[in-house]
């Protein structure tokens, strides 16, 4: 008979999340794992595969969880799709370095860290950013069918630019740009658009 599970797998994953969002795939070491979830070495590797399964677990769950949120931020009905693109972008620039306690987007870490030399981390990430994209091109077209948004306007080209300021927005943020200049960033995006 095998040993029963004496840990919670979601305060786990909670844990590990928050130590990679921490310090990084690379500088969070197997003993750190261990230290913050209070797993033996045995119980990682059994249940969870090791350090490197582990952080696919919290990088899927993380990419979900703000994939569905970035969505819902953009869902709803026509007449106010331009509202909620205008509130995305105006308060992503708002927030600044008061993001998520002061902490890079995860997917955005990670992406820097580890796309270049490993492919499944590069597919993920990927994935969710075209995720993205496609809810703000569809927010973007219902914009315009309700009439918020020019007919001359490339719905494609537009999403690309306004997904592009938000995630630079994010990056620059972190560097310490003032708020003064990630604000004139969304506003001449969302201008573009005609969505000022």
């Amino acid at each position: 008979m095998g040993r029963v599970r004496t840990f919670d797998e979601a305060e786990v994953l909670e844990a590990a999340t928050n130590r990679f969002w921490e310090n990084g795939f690379a500088g969070t070491s197997v003993d750190d794992v261990l230290q913050v979830t209070g797993l033996g070495k045995g119980s990682l590797y059994a249940v969870f595969g090791g350090k490197r399964q582990l952080f696919s677990r919290v990088f899927d769950g993380y990419c979900k969880r703000v994939g569905y949120a970035f969505e819902h931020a953009l869902a709803g009905p026509d007449a106010t799709a331009a509202r909620r693109i205008r509130a995305l972008l105006r308060n992503t620039a708002k927030r600044g370095r008061d993001r998520v306690a002061g902490r890079p987007c995860l997917l955005a870490k990670t992406t820097s860290e580890m796309a270049a030399h490993d492919s499944d981390i590069a597919a993920q990430a990927r994935a969710t950013l075209l995720e993205m994209v496609v809810a703000l091109r569809s927010a973007l077209a219902q914009a315009q069918d309700a009439g918020d948004v020019g007919p001359d306007v490339d719905a494609d080209k537009g999403a690309h630019l306004l997904f592009v300021t938000m995630r630079g927005i994010e990056a620059l943020s972190q560097a310490g740009v003032g708020t003064a200049i990630l604000r004139d960033a969304a506003e001449a995006a969302l201008e573009a658009v005609t969505l000022s």
